[in-house]
């Protein structure tokens, strides 16, 4: 019963894992770089 709550447990880490690199981190990304070319057309 432990050993499967620890794996289980290893798994959601796991996803939580990719899904912060390989969705949060690429997303923050191009809101940055959006944000920075709606700065330059708002002032050019």
């Amino acid at each position: 019963m432990g050993l499967i709550r620890v794996i289980f447990e290893l798994l959601v880490l796991y996803l939580l894992y990719k899904l912060i690199f390989d969705f949060i981190i690429p997303v923050y990304r191009t809101t940055k770089q959006v944000n920075k070319k709606w700065e330059k057309c708002k002032a050019g």
